[in-house]
């Protein structure tokens, strides 16, 4: 289970209805096994809850990310074993499927980094909403670092965006700055920040008031209608996202990836990059 103090779950004084969820993994809030369990541990907590109908994940790091995305050793061969990775690659998924297909509106809360796998968290919320500075920018960045975009992610992406925006975006593994993210429909809005870089009180602060006005306004929505839409939308492909031997598929995938030796001479360099990267300024 994760702690609490990397992870924080909070009614909203004065918005009835709304919660907020909190990554403060420091420093950039990897998606570690564990944290992944905790995120799906919240999710039950605040699913059983009937009071909630609308939850908002934002990172409350003061810094400038929402989550730099999955931590590299959990999908490094040399740093953990074909049983913990299939057991991590499950948690993931199951995490994404659910709040894919939660009862509750959910609103990603963007301010800095939010690549990969912090990326597909905001794309399976219900909206995302956007801090407006140069240090905040989204995307599927997987091929940068010698790793393919998981099929389905790519789908859900060109839900979002579209067949042909969803092909530009991934097979370069691009990143969207906040203009370009509210362009393309990845972003609902993008909220002016009252500083220059994300990583302040300040824009920590703003974000949150932007995220829970538009979750108040969900939460007051008549929950059956809401819900049942949603599903009738959502429940197929959440399935496919949590369907177990596909799961086992990509983590054997995986296992043979790992033995080609020219995906893990990229995989390898792009690892010592990012291990490094808080030292060499590295862009997540």
């Amino acid at each position: 289970m994760t702690s609490p103090a990397v992870l924080a779950t909070t009614r909203v004084a004065g918005a009835p209805g709304v919660a907020v969820l909190t990554l403060q993994s420091a420093p950039v809030n990897l998606l570690t096994m564990e944290m992944w369990a905790g995120l799906l541990i919240a999710l039950d907590e605040l699913e059983a809850d009937a009071s909630v109908q609308a939850l908002v994940i934002e990172s409350g790091l003061p810094r400038a990310v929402f989550s730099a995305g999955n931590d590299l050793k959990e999908l490094h061969p040399k740093l953990t074993t074909v049983a913990r990775h299939a057991e991590f690659w499950r948690l993931q998924n199951t995490f994404w499927a659910r709040l894919f297909r939660s009862r509750l509106f959910t609103i990603a809360a963007i301010r800095g980094a939010c690549p990969a796998a912090g990326c597909i968290i905001a794309l399976t919320c219900d909206s995302r909403i956007m801090l407006d500075t140069q240090d905040t920018y989204m995307g599927l960045n997987e091929p940068q670092i010698g790793l393919a975009v998981p099929p389905l992610v790519r789908n859900l992406l060109a839900r979002i965006v579209g067949e042909a925006r969803a092909d530009g975006l991934t097979f370069l593994g691009k990143y969207s700055n906040p203009k370009d993210a509210y362009r393309f429909g990845l972003v609902d809005e993008l909220v002016a920040s009252p500083t220059e870089s994300a990583g302040t009180a300040e824009a920590i602060a703003t974000l949150r008031a932007v995220a829970v006005k538009r979750a108040a306004a969900a939460a007051n929505i008549p929950a059956p209608g809401r819900v049942d839409t949603k599903l009738a939308s959502r429940s197929a492909f959440a399935a496919l996202l949590e369907d177990h031997e596909r799961l086992k598929r990509e983590s054997e995938g995986w296992a043979k990836s790992a033995q080609d030796p020219a995906k893990a001479a990229a995989f390898e360099a792009s690892f010592a990059k990012f291990a490094g990267g808080a030292k060499k300024n590295t862009k997540l």
